[in-house]
């Protein structure tokens, strides 16, 4: 057997080198190793541990924290680890969550002090001490609910080349600065009149051997844009138009994987029809903590309330 199943274990992950890498970031991430069956036949193994994470700062957050984790509890039947990211220790964040949950909850406090602190956390997670034991990742935003199980998603997400996120057919790389059409044209970069951006509120990574300089490089520029135009609050979608910027520059996201999954709540309106497709963004309802709890709590069907009005698309989406 040692003579027909030699195992050359190997990190993955490149060198990492130049502008955005912080020097405490360890670039040789074992996520996975190969090995030559009968002595040339190629095979590949790679570390399946997903992780969900969150970035969340200030109560008010941790209200709409609660009912994203009781979905991915109960609706999602998660039973892997969680990250929250924020400025609370673990007992606080325990507190949010489902009992059950509160052992596989892990708590990252990260200083922040304003917006753009907030906005640069969600690329910081290579910088996690507890990183190499997990791959792939997802990031969601505090306002998401699951209303599916996320298992295929995941697994699908662990064999994928490239990042991903929700595209938002409604934003133009060339027209809309939410997704970061004024740093382009400043860039002097000309996207294809209908290519669209994506929201920054889900997103998945493969690992972070392969994606860790990207996401740090979104970071960087999120700081260093800020401190080119003197401003800490330049760009109103910060993170997303300066992740969609980075993204078409390096190539890095494809944006099929997650797309058709995601229905989003505008005006109260509850976007993307009735069917369950896996997550509800409350990016637009008036009152998210509010809708979110009476809504996953219908889905649960702890309570008879109704859940938001259902269109296809939101009528001032549609012209």
């Amino acid at each position: 057997m040692k003579d027909n199943l030699p195992i050359p274990f190997r990190k993955t992950s490149e060198s990492f080198q130049g502008l955005g890498t912080p020097p405490s970031y360890d670039p040789a991430v074992f996520n996975g190793f190969s090995f030559w069956l009968n002595n040339w036949q190629a095979e590949e193994f790679s570390l399946y541990r997903p992780l969900i994470y969150y970035c969340a700062f200030g109560e008010k957050s941790f209200n709409l924290l609660k009912s994203s984790l009781k979905s991915l509890h109960f609706l999602a039947d998660y039973r892997g680890d969680v990250l929250v990211i924020g400025d609370k220790d673990k007992d606080f964040v325990d507190r949010h969550a489902p009992e059950e949950m509160r052992p596989r909850i892990h708590v990252w406090n990260l200083p922040a002090c304003d917006f753009i602190d907030f906005c640069a956390a969600r690329y910081m997670i290579p910088l996690w001490r507890k990183v190499a034991g997990f791959q792939p990742f997802l990031y969601v935003d505090t306002d998401v609910l699951f209303d599916l199980g996320v298992q295929d998603l995941m697994q699908t997400l662990a064999l994928s080349a490239k990042m991903t996120a929700q595209r938002e057919d409604f934003s133009f790389l060339a027209t809309a600065p939410s997704v970061g059409a004024t740093l382009l044209q400043e860039a002097g970069c000309k996207p294809p009149d209908d290519e669209r951006g994506f929201n920054s509120g889900i997103i998945g990574i493969p690992s972070i051997s392969d994606h860790a300089r990207t996401l740090l490089k979104i970071r960087d520029t999120i700081y260093r844009y800020a401190q080119a135009k003197s401003n800490r609050r330049a760009l109103s979608h910060f993170d997303q138009a300066i992740a969609n910027y980075v993204a078409f520059k390096t190539s890095s996201f494809d944006l099929d994987l997650l797309s058709d999954k995601v229905r989003w709540v505008d005006a109260d309106v509850l976007c993307g029809g009735k069917q369950r497709l896996g997550f509800v963004h409350f990016w637009g309802a008036s009152d998210k903590a509010k809708e979110m709890s009476r809504y996953v709590d219908h889905l649960s069907n702890d309570s008879p309330e109704p859940t938001p009005s259902v269109d296809a698309i939101d009528a001032s989406r549609a012209s």
